[in-house]
């Protein structure tokens, strides 16, 4: 290919979900370690330290043999191989439907019926294999899928997750070495691709929160130029998503979606997204933050307190820039909350401002507050700020309780704000 002044880079670059997709087998060198490394494509280590052990062990007054395997044979040879962690390489896994690895020690199989291993040639073993390919990628990619709403996008965020985890030596083909990706899950259903999000679940998929390795952010910038700030697209950094909002539990959305970007400017076919995303929701203030190094211990939202919880079902204030950056914001009464939606446990939101970009609105965060928990003993008194439900093991969060009955009534009143997030 040539490169992009020669004007084919974006054309061919976005036949290479293609070639792949149209393959019948994919060779992959996944121990590979260096990208200007020329190693030979198999070099196997030996195997004998991992194989099966039997072990007699008693068991109710009985002996039983027992057989021991190393659970992280599949992550040595695949999950984690290095070549895994390349952004390009992950579209070609996606989208091959075979694929044989050349791992650290063996050969490994894996299709969209499964997988297997030179030690398990004829399949994994149970509660052993990574069904990546066959619970992932194909039911996200066959002919009209069937997976529901809630499944759809459980499926999708592992995917971003995944994929927002790999390496890319060039940051601008952060759209392009997805697009095949999103290209042939638009083509096997009936939804729109929207930088990064989908146009049935987007407001699931604007729950998203920046991975913070040991409480602290990871190097990595946002590249607004690349797509919106609601995106995940426009960070380098590894993202995760808050629980989604079951159909078998309680759910409830504040917020809707009047317009999206024009597939034109923000489809799977474009290198930079942009377009602004036009919401109908609630603002709420957020202020007096208290931090423990990089971490906010606790945090008002519309004079409710709430206190930092850790775990991803628990009370957060994620920010998506510096620290720096959201001190300076709550300094000028410039941060804010846009709730989303709330789960049987949690309220969830993304945290916004329209500094700088007045009227417009940027993102700049996530937070989680949890009203409701579920008691690990049941007679346990409940911690300061909680109240038990009767005899039950529920308790819940008086401040976060109210916030959650504001936040209810307000919307469902109609007292909601324009908003318009670039």
């Amino acid at each position: 290919m040539q490169d992009t002044a020669c004007g084919d880079w974006k054309a061919e670059a976005l036949k290479m979900g293609d070639v792949y997709a149209n393959s019948f087998l994919n060779l992959s060198a996944s121990y590979a370690t260096g990208e200007d490394e020329n190693p030979s494509i198999f070099s196997p280590e030996s195997w004998n330290h991992v194989l099966p052990s039997e072990l007699v062990l008693e068991n109710d007054k009985e002996l039983r043999s027992n057989v021991f395997i190393d659970a992280d044979l599949w992550k040595d040879e695949v999950g984690e191989s290095p070549l895994m962690e390349r952004g390009w390489v992950f579209q070609e896994r996606f989208l091959a439907p075979r694929v044989l690895h050349f791992g650290m020690r063996q050969l490994a199989w894996e299709c969209n019926g499964g997988g297997a291993l030179e030690m398990f040639p004829t399949g994994l073993p149970p509660r052993f294999e990574d069904n990546y390919k066959k619970d992932i990628c194909w039911p996200m990619m066959r002919p009209m899928n069937t997976l529901s709403s809630e499944e759809f996008c459980s499926c999708w965020h592992e995917i971003v997750t995944a994929y927002s985890a790999c390496h890319l030596t060039f940051n601008t083909d952060k759209l392009i070495a997805f697009a095949g990706i999103a290209k042939i899950i638009q083509s096997a259903g009936s939804d729109e691709y929207i930088a990064g999000t989908w146009k049935t679940t987007i407001i699931a998929d604007l729950a998203w929160w920046v991975y913070k390795a040991n409480g602290r952010l990871p190097s990595g910038h946002q590249a607004t130029h690349r797509a919106p700030s609601w995106s995940w697209l426009s960070l380098d950094r590894q993202i995760c998503f808050y629980p989604y909002p079951s159909a078998h539990h309680r759910q409830e959305y504040f917020c809707r979606v009047m317009k999206t970007p024009a597939r034109e400017a923000a489809g799977a076919s474009v290198l930079s997204a942009n377009g602004i995303l036009e919401l109908q929701g609630l603002v709420l203030p957020v202020d007096s933050l208290e931090w423990h190094n990089m971490e906010v211990e606790s945090f008002k939202i519309g004079n409710f307190q709430s206190d930092y919880c850790g775990g991803p079902e628990s009370t957060n204030l994620d920010y998506d820039g510096s620290k720096a950056d959201v001190v300076s914001l709550v300094s000028q009464q410039q941060l804010f909350m846009l709730p989303l939606y709330a789960t049987g446990r949690l309220i969830v939101g993304i945290l916004v401002s329209n500094l700088y970009t007045y009227p417009a609105w940027r993102r700049v965060g996530a937070v989680s507050i949890q009203y409701q928990n579920n008691a690990p003993e049941l007679h346990a008194s409940a911690p300061d700020g909680w109240k038990r439900i009767g005899d039950s093991r529920w308790e819940l969060h008086i401040d976060g309780c109210k916030l959650y009955h504001n936040i209810s009534t307000a919307f469902q009143g109609g007292k909601v704000t324009g908003i318009k997030l670039v």
